[in-house]
């Protein structure tokens, strides 16, 4: 039976749709990679991202207590008391059972079925491709090129190739006298007039966010985009309200990452996610490195 989620699932769960790790105090950490495109015999799986579940917590990640903390606007104290009684819900002897992410069973993560669409790459399905194999082109070629050197080899004997050699003109370029003076030409009415393509006036360019030239592993991604003039409308919008010219764009796996803070520093990330959240709920933190 499918549980509902309540508020601190929800949290959970948004947090992983968004590609932020979370620890969970007494349990361990819950993150999100990315797998690449395999192939496994005559098997292609798409690429994919998928939550994986450690039994040990992350420095790096924040703690789902001080989301609790932060988002429910509450102590220490209250936040934590909320995690336990959270807890104690969704386990079952050794078993935990998370609302939308999915279930901790004898020491594995099984992934629901819920997050797993949710993580999805655009324009990718969860099947597999059953590779064709065809040698039709090979054995066609084969045969052209044996038969090709016996024509060849035949009229050899026969002389007829000499005799085409022998026979044979050079053909003869025509060529254009070049222009000495490239200044003395000054009329060009003639070369304009062949060519009847309408120019149409340069239309206004939207502000575009520069390529940065170096990029911090962890970057604080406002989107990733396929087509780079859905980024240029987002620094358009700025839905920061920070100025387009802070934003900045950076290119992984043939897409355009549109960010405002990168690093090597995962707590340095961590820390502008927690000021920008509020301000525009869709940002997320996004490893170059997957």
């Amino acid at each position: 039976m499918k549980k509902e989620m309540k508020a601190i699932d929800k949290l959970l769960f948004n947090s992983l749709v968004k590609h932020q790790g979370v620890n969970l105090p007494s349990v361990g950490s819950f993150n999100v990679i990315y797998e690449p495109a395999q192939m496994v015999a005559d098997n292609i799986y798409p690429p994919r991202w998928r939550v994986a579940f450690s039994r040990e917590e992350s420095p790096e990640l924040p703690s789902l207590v001080k989301m609790i903390e932060m988002y429910g606007k509450m102590d220490s104290v209250a936040a934590e008391k909320c995690y336990n009684n959270w807890l104690n819900e969704v386990k079952t002897a050794e078993n935990y059972h998370f609302a939308g992410v999915g279930e901790i069973k004898d020491e594995k993560f099984i992934q629901s079925n819920t997050i797993t669409a949710a993580l999805a790459p655009e324009g990718f399905k969860s099947r597999k491709v059953k590779r064709r194999k065809s040698y039709m082109g090979v054995w066609f070629g084969a045969v052209l090129l044996v038969v090709l050197i016996a024509v060849g080899v035949y009229l050899y004997n026969l002389g007829v190739l000499d005799q085409a050699v022998q026979f044979q003109k050079p053909t003869q370029v025509a060529t254009q006298p070049a222009v000495e003076n490239v200044d003395a030409v000054t009329d060009t009415t003639a070369v304009v007039a062949t060519d009847t393509t309408t120019i149409a006036a340069p239309k206004e360019v939207a502000p575009v966010a520069p390529v940065a030239e170096e990029v911090g592993r962890y970057v604080l991604s406002v989107g990733v985009f396929r087509d780079p003039i859905n980024a240029d409308k987002t620094v358009e919008e700025d839905p920061l309200q920070i100025g387009a010219e802070n934003y900045k764009r950076a290119e992984w796996k043939g897409r355009t990452v549109l960010y405002v803070v990168s690093s090597d520093d995962k707590a340095e990330i961590n820390r502008a996610y927690a000021k920008y959240v509020n301000i525009h709920s869709d940002i997320a933190i996004h490893d170059m490195e997957q």
